[in-house]
């Protein structure tokens, strides 16, 4: 009589590998959304600090980093608000961030 099967032991030793890559899978995925995450809250705090810089001196003041793809400079006048809306492409990222016209509210998508 042939044995054709597998015996517990080794369907649980499979079951065990695959499951230990699925869990280093997410948790790599999960570790890259969080760093996304906070790299978008940073550049919002950013503007945000921007904005108040500029109200508080009086004086036109541009935000300029390497990690973000705009058309044009974001630049706040020396009243706090933004004359050009647009939106900017986070570098190797998903998110967008879109700057409204007027007081610089911005939203990060």
């Amino acid at each position: 009589m042939l044995n054709k099967g597998f015996t517990l032991s080794e369907a649980l030793l499979v079951i065990i590998i695959l499951s230990t890559f699925y869990f280093l899978q997410t948790s790599l995925s999960q570790d890259d959304s969080i760093h996304k995450n906070l790299l978008a809250k940073n550049i919002s705090n950013d503007l945000l600090q921007l904005q108040a810089d500029s109200l508080l001196y009086r004086e036109k003041s541009c935000f300029k980093r390497n990690d973000l793809i705009a058309q044009y400079p974001i630049c706040f006048t020396n009243k706090g608000n933004i004359n050009l809306s647009q939106t900017i492409q986070i570098v190797n990222s998903n998110l967008k961030i879109t700057i409204f016209l007027g007081a610089g509210s911005h939203e990060i998508k």
